[in-house]
């Protein structure tokens, strides 16, 4: 009779582990299918509690990360002036990319963003832009280009926050590594700098 206990009781822990298991695995496929859309806005900022890294956690998150570039950034633009940037994505290992850019400061006054392709959307005042749809690729390589237009007041330095996602498209969070990088450029005058190549 004891050895038929511990047996049920083995059983029963087996069934529970399981189910557990299960549970787990339709709770991060949910996660995993729950922006269709792209990531929530905010999420490309690792410093939220709802960021990239905290659904795709498998794998560490990549800070400062070199495999991130903005084709077309310069260390200071015009104020009101539109400028074209392309988002690079050369990680060592990927089938699949998402991104999202965030553009603040402390003005709140960081510009606007514009999607150039379906592909993408910008939130409700452009202050954010993402992918809307999943890039595939077999060359570990992702490209997304858009446009920005600098904000009206000079003096201010607006950063750019950036996350893209390294996934292997096997459409669940696992193996999926997320890297992040911040960029920054300083407004300046557009008056001051036509009065100035005038001279």
């Amino acid at each position: 009779m004891l050895t038929q206990t511990r047996l049920d009781v083995q059983l029963l822990s087996l069934r529970a582990s399981f189910l557990l298991s299960a549970v787990a695995a339709l709770v991060l496929a949910g996660v995993a299918a729950s922006y269709p859309e792209g990531a929530p806005w905010g999420a490309a900022d690792h410093r939220v509690d709802e960021h990239c890294a905290s659904c795709h956690w498998e794998r560490d998150a990549v800070m400062h990360s070199a495999s991130i570039a903005i084709d077309g950034l310069l260390p200071a633009f015009e104020t009101g002036a539109t400028h074209t940037f392309t988002l690079e994505f050369n990680p060592q290992v990927m089938a699949a990319s998402g991104f999202q850019v965030i553009a603040i400061n402390e003005l709140g006054l960081p510009g606007a963003f514009e999607a150039r392709e379906p592909a993408m959307s910008v939130n409700d005042d452009r202050s954010a832009i993402r992918s809307a749809e999943v890039q595939r690729t077999e060359t570990a390589q992702a490209r997304w280009t858009f446009r920005w237009t600098a904000p009206d007041v000079a003096g201010q330095t607006v950063q750019f926050i950036v996350a893209a996602s390294a996934a292997n498209d096997d459409q669940s969070p696992f193996g999926d590594q997320i890297h992040y990088r911040t960029f920054s450029a300083d407004i300046i005058d557009r008056q001051l700098t036509d009065d100035l190549s005038s001279r």
